[in-house]
């Protein structure tokens, strides 16, 4: 009888901590390893947009639905088959607004490089993607994140195809709101808002 209840109690032991493990890894929103802020399950995400994702990246692995929390719109974050980091952006009925390859400066033409490294002197490019507006015609953009840590300055850059500059954005700590830290986590792949211009 003893052992019978020293098993019972051994199963229920091992079957608490196995439950509470399956529950640290689901995706609550909090944090990187669950998804990142403003993650969403995909049965939170419409029907039309699951399927043409799918339809389109057979073979899709390490999935992240996130929804613009200003606008009407769904980004999908996967690691493709190839296995590169990559996004795509929809609309609710599954139309392809944008896709969007993430990696360093590889992704970069030179002339935007060189242009990169002049304007932000000393600073390391962390995250540069490489963006294909869908509905315009294919056009491309290139948005380039760069830190310089000496200076503790962040720079944004947004660059059309042809390697026009379109936008440069400098953040410095200290700047108003980032208490003396650089505006974000140099490698974050938290694009919450993903504004598509």
């Amino acid at each position: 009888m003893k052992n019978l209840i020293l098993i019972l109690v051994a199963i229920f032991t091992i079957s608490t901590v196995i439950a509470q493990n399956n529950e640290k890894g689901k995706g609550n929103g909090k944090g990187k390893e669950n998804g990142g802020k403003n993650s969403i399950p995909e049965s939170a995400v419409p029907a039309a947009v699951v399927n043409a994702f799918k339809a389109a990246n057979a073979g899709a692995t390490n999935v992240v639905w996130r929804k613009n929390p200003k606008k009407e719109i769904y980004r999908a974050g996967y690691t493709s088959a190839d296995g590169m980091r990559k996004a795509s952006i929809y609309t609710p009925d599954g139309k392809q607004l944008r896709a969007i390859e993430i990696g360093k400066e590889n992704l970069l033409p030179a002339n935007i490089l060189s242009d990169v490294k002049a304007k932000a002197t000393g600073a390391e490019i962390k995250r540069v993607e490489k963006h294909t507006l869908v509905q315009k015609n294919n056009e491309i953009r290139y948005h380039v994140i760069a830190v310089n840590k000496e200076a503790k300055t962040r720079y944004h850059f947004r660059y059309d195809g042809t390697g026009k500059l379109l936008d440069m954005k400098q953040k410095t700590a200290g700047d108003k709101g980032n208490n003396g830290k650089p505006e974000k986590n140099d490698d974050d792949d938290d694009d919450d808002d993903f504004d598509i211009d």
